[in-house]
């Protein structure tokens, strides 16, 4: 896919339009994490979702990031790809033990959201003896108000949660919590290190999950000006980039029955 080059003159787009998805209810969303140390200097992070696909090659030294490069495999829209040079210039920032150390260093909402995400658990990762880490998680579609939720750490479940109306059914230390208003600080807080990076792919994971609710295909080629989502709240969605940003019709996948593919960017 090419990325616009973001200008402060606005392109020729498509009006904005949502169509239902009729097979909606019958599927999941699903995300995958993988978390690598290359070497003693370098860790790889790849993301896969329904919407999305990136690798980031992190540099270290121990200390601190020395480097980054950023690999836009699958985006939805055409400006997507250009966050990966706003993400490199994160090169500096110290390792943390906690991936929401970034906000500290940079405006979350002047990133990809999810590159920035991506990266928040590689510089954990960085100082984590492992040598990989992987995060999974599914969605399922709501019916009847319900939303089953599982998770799994190296391929290992480590809960699976009933949601209604965003809140936590489950009997547990999450039960009664509501998975986005204020889910990460409480997650901090409450989880061990690994649950708490899995609830932060959940969080972000219940956000682009409610766009298995609408066809993707035929917004090829809509513009975001006209989009009714809240402005400012990512790269893409933000100036100058929201003024050259179109909207991609062929990123979609659905791993509702094949997660095995997950990471294998087709």
């Amino acid at each position: 896919m090419t990325n616009a080059v973001a200008s402060d003159k606005p392109v020729a787009a498509r009006p904005f339009a949502m169509f239902p998805n009729p097979e909606y209810g019958t599927g999941c969303y699903r995300r995958r994490v993988r978390l690598q140390h290359i070497d003693a200097q370098t860790v790889l992070a790849e993301m896969e979702d329904d919407q999305h696909g990136f690798r980031i090659i992190l540099q270290h030294d121990g200390e601190n990031i020395t480097g980054i490069r950023s690999e836009s495999l699958r985006i939805p829209m055409t400006t997507c790809g250009g966050a990966g040079q706003v993400l490199e210039q994160l090169a500096g920032v110290p390792l943390s033990d906690s991936p929401r150390s970034l906000a500290d260093h940079a405006n979350p909402r002047s990133h990809c959201t999810h590159q920035y995400d991506l990266l928040g658990l590689a510089i954990t990762h960085a100082r984590r003896n492992t040598p990989s880490r992987q995060y999974d998680i599914a969605i399922h579609d709501e019916q009847d108000g319900i939303q089953c939720v599982t998770g799994e750490i190296d391929g290992v479940a480590v809960f699976g949660w009933q949601l209604r109306h965003h809140v936590i059914e489950t009997p547990g230390v999450w039960q009664g919590v509501n998975v986005q208003k204020g889910f990460a600080q409480w997650a901090e807080r409450h989880l061990t290190p690994d649950l708490f990076e899995l609830a932060l792919v959940v969080q972000r994971g219940m956000l682009v999950s409610t766009t298995r609710r609408v066809l993707i295909p035929p917004m090829a080629g809509m513009g975001l000006l006209d989009d009714p989502m809240t402005k400012g709240v990512c790269y893409s969605y933000s100036e100058p980039a929201i003024q050259q940003a179109i909207r991609h019709g062929d990123n979609h996948r659905d791993f509702s029955d094949a997660p095995e593919q997950l990471l294998q960017f087709v």
